[in-house]
């Protein structure tokens, strides 16, 4: 009997610890219990649908949520389910909850740089992405960001022309003129040409791709050929310190038309030509809320220089170009640098004002230089030089042409501000510095004695070639 009773004891406790063990919820907080419920305290049937009804003896609470609004365009066909499948599988949303679970929570705040940073979208609502009726934006997906940040974005073409404006640095000169009679007069010399400043012209065209990460950009600029001119007279006349005596015109010797000459005078004319393909890599930051955006530049350049200068003397008594030119004589030097080689860069811009940016973009190379040169002595109607007999030297002639290649770098600095006028067209305004090393320069190619062949094949090529100026351009995106 006792064991009878005992075991009976076990039942009722096993059984009450199983009852109060199903009022706990998922995380083991106890609910209240559910009380009975009025009529006027049932939810519409609107709001949790056909659950509501599904059982109408079962016990409901009133709670404080609020369903969400039901999504436009929703199939009605869920309103109309079975409300036995209803009742088996409950969404989180029509289910029935307790006062604990339905306490109203406060909002916890939320820091803005947190929901930027996850949004990678820094100034515009959205992340950045080209145009959805673009071929990016069809491969990306995205929306349009109207912000001005994102003009890029949605116009995957650009075009710039730049109006330049510059001038270039002084090579060690070359003394052509000083006094007939006195020589410690110098008089002239190759930079009394005095080059002045030129302007000249700038065009980019390109594309973004990849989503905006990549683009492709060609450029071209040139300036208009610097030019300048010099002469000298003096009442005694006029001598020029290089050795011409042993070289000859068709019998006349260099002597006689360049020594106690009438007039002196120096002609120079630079040519300029560059021609670029870049790869560009946007790394931007700004959509990160950061003031700062760099983007990274790699590909191929070519850059042509071309420098000419000729001395010319005119034989005492005369006019130019009397006679045909018989009573004149010219030495010439023509060189060109063509630089072939590839190049990285990048272009740092800082974002001062809503549209006003300020940009520093650095780029260096290294390049194969070849170097051609062509020197000639001739006279005014065309006949060329010969070494005389007594120079020894006869077994050469007039011109002489070589070529040479070197290794050369060329580092060009760009650095001004941009404007986003509209969100297709943009302004710019800069400063530009180039600095070349391994340059021919006609200057460093005339000899002291004139009759020198050898010296004169051999191109001296360790001249530097550093020039510097304003830019001002528009850009437009499309």
């Amino acid at each position: 009997m006792r064991y009878l009773t005992l075991s009976i004891a076990i039942a009722i406790v096993s059984c009450s610890a199983v009852g109060a063990w199903a009022q706990y919820g998922l995380y083991g907080a106890p609910d209240v219990l559910r009380l009975p419920q009025t009529q006027s305290d049932a939810l519409p049937p609107q709001i949790y649908g056909n659950y509501a009804n599904a059982d109408a003896d079962a016990p409901v609470v009133s709670t404080t949520r609020v369903a969400p609004a039901p999504v436009a365009g929703q199939d009605n066909a869920a309103a109309a389910m079975d409300p036995r499948q209803k009742a088996e599988k409950p969404s989180r949303r029509n289910r029935v909850t307790g006062p604990a679970e339905a306490a109203e929570r406060p909002a916890v705040e939320r820091d803005a740089t947190v929901d930027r940073m996850l949004r990678a979208a820094g100034p515009c609502d959205e992340p950045p992405s080209a145009s959805p009726g673009s071929v990016l934006g069809e491969a990306c997906g995205a929306e349009p960001c109207l912000a001005p940040c994102a003009v890029a974005r949605e116009c995957p073409w650009f075009a710039s022309a730049n109006w330049l404006i510059m001038g270039r640095d002084k090579s060690n000169r070359v003394w052509t003129t000083y006094q007939a009679d006195y020589e410690p007069n110098q008089l002239m010399h190759s930079w009394d040409t005095k080059l002045e400043w030129e302007s000249g012209g700038e065009v980019r065209f390109g594309r973004r791709f990849c989503c905006d990460q990549w683009g492709l950009e060609a450029v071209y600029w040139t300036l208009n050929p610097m030019t300048g001119f010099a002469s000298m007279s003096h009442s005694h006349g006029v001598s020029t310190p290089l050795r011409v005596s042993e070289i000859e015109f068709d019998g006349v010797n260099g002597h006689d038309l360049f020594d106690g000459a009438e007039e002196h005078r120096l002609w120079r004319r630079d040519e300029f030509h560059n021609v670029e393909l870049n790869l560009i890599r946007y790394a931007s930051a700004f959509q990160f809320g950061c003031p700062w955006d760099i983007r990274w530049t790699g590909g191929a350049r070519f850059f042509r220089f071309e420098e000419s200068l000729r001395f010319g003397s005119l034989d005492q008594g005369y006019e130019w170009g009397e006679d045909r030119g018989i009573h004149e004589a010219y030495l010439r030097d023509e060189i060109k640098n063509n630089l072939i080689g590839a190049q990285f860069g990048c272009d740092a811009r800082y974002a001062a004002w809503e549209n006003i940016e300020f940009f520093l973009a650095p780029k260096v190379g290294v390049y194969n230089n070849r170097i051609e040169n062509r020197f000639e002595a001739y006279r005014g109607d065309g006949v060329d030089a010969v070494p005389t007999a007594a120079s020894h030297m006869t077994e050469y002639s007039y011109p002489v042409v070589s070529h040479t290649d070197v290794f050369s770098v060329l580092t060009e600095v760009n650095v001004g501000l941009a404007w986003n006028v509209t969100q297709n067209w943009s302004a710019q305004v800069g400063y530009r510095l180039m600095v070349g090393t391994g340059i021919g320069l006609a200057d460093h190619q005339i000899p002291t004695y004139i009759v020198d062949v050898p010296e004169i094949a051999h191109i001296d090529r360790n001249g530097n070639l550093l020039m510097h100026g304003a830019f001002a351009g528009i850009t437009y995106n499309y």
